[in-house]
């Protein structure tokens, strides 16, 4: 094998977090093709199967540098200063934004072919509901047209840019004014080995950050309009910030962290994601594996996975009452949710980690 290849990105490498799952699979899919040399990744603590590459944190507060948020270049900054001149490098492959000064410079020393990987959010949708429910949008990089521009500017950069949904292609090809079409590449999932008995009752859940581009605002008003006496299941891999109020605690179950995938799907019957932009979505696409149908928002890239009334529904974004028709629809016909678990595995089974890394192989050996 003599093509070397280095991996950068402003996630961490770990099967915990989505980002992180996505970067270790990247790890892999790059192996394949060449000598992987080393990884600049957003955690000093990368998955143990990085272990045997060099790996350095690009992480602001790695660096001791705490208000990361008001510094998005700094991932960036950091990479362009840990590059290494030796051996000559044949393939980058970027996961994130932004790494304009390091690819601009990763190009000039060794004309090597790039990839830029992203799960690109709908800004102006964003925007809009940031705005609406905290009367701020704080991400100057994203509204400032200027500093777009130098936030995706290695994307002009790429020999190819690749996205995980037809939307996102289509939204950052005219966003980033990038004149190839990006390559859609969705995200993948585990298929476990054994199905976890459904709940008895209706009981959806939701499984991930917190935060506005989540829509977990919808979802939570949507299930207080259902008279049902389950409770709705929030998790999160890293400590769900869902706040419930005292009169409302009867209605959710707020677990936080989960170790085991398992001992959060199981839980449940139904999984919700009403995401308003999400570039991919890879909860929803795991929660199919387990054998859960899944009512998704359109903002979710993976909704194009989904077959409306086959392995789940797709609704449309901030639609409160559609998300309550939808949860009534499976709460008042019980075996529609058996059907469309047992469908939503087999969807589930057609995007597997091993056949969505052999398409960045095949794309890694396209330019190699």
């Amino acid at each position: 094998m003599t093509n070397n290849s280095i991996f950068i990105t402003n996630s961490g490498i770990n099967p915990i977090t989505g980002g992180g799952i996505v970067g270790m699979n990247c790890v892999d899919a790059l192996k394949k093709v060449s000598t992987l040399q080393y990884i600049l990744c957003g955690t000093k603590v990368p998955d143990d199967r990085c272990m045997d590459t060099p790996t350095y944190s690009i992480n602001a507060r790695d660096w001791g540098y705490e208000n990361w948020r008001t510094t998005p270049f700094f991932e960036d900054y950091m990479a362009f200063h840990l590059l290494h001149k030796e051996p000559k490098i044949d393939l980058v492959l970027t996961y994130g934004c932004p790494f304009g000064l390091t690819i601009e410079e990763i190009k000039r020393e060794f004309s090597s072919k790039v990839v830029c990987d992203l799960a690109p959010h709908i800004i102006e949708v964003t925007m809009e509901d940031h705005l609406k429910h905290l009367g701020t949008f704080d991400f100057p990089h994203l509204a400032d047209d200027v500093l777009w521009g130098l936030y995706s500017r290695h994307l002009k950069f790429a020999d190819e840019v690749v996205v995980h949904s037809k939307k996102s292609a289509d939204y950052i090809m005219k966003k980033a004014n990038i004149l190839k079409e990006p390559r859609v590449i969705p995200h993948g999932c585990n298929i476990p080995e054994n199905i976890p008995d459904l709940p008895e009752t209706l009981i959806p859940g939701y499984f991930g950050a917190i935060g506005i581009d989540k829509g977990v605002s919808y979802l939570a008003n949507a299930w207080l309009n259902l008279p049902y006496d389950t409770k709705m299941i929030i998790g999160g891999r890293e400590g769900a910030g869902f706040k419930v109020e005292d009169e409302f605690m009867n209605r959710f179950s707020v677990t936080g962290y989960v170790e085991k995938l398992e001992d959060f799907y199981k839980q449940i019957s139904v999984y919700v994601q009403a995401s308003i932009t999400e570039g991919f979505g890879i909860t929803p696409l795991e929660a199919m594996a387990y054998g859960r149908p899944v009512i998704v928002a359109e903002g979710v890239g993976m909704s194009e996975l989904v077959t409306d009334g086959y392995d789940g529904f797709v609704v449309p974004i901030r639609d409160i009452n559609a998300l309550i028709n939808k949860l009534s629809y499976f709460n008042d016909n019980p075996e529609e949710i058996k059907r469309m678990g047992k469908n939503a595995r087999q969807t589930a089974k057609k995007y597997t980690w091993d056949i969505i890394k052999e398409k960045y192989v095949q794309l890694f050996k396209e330019l190699l």
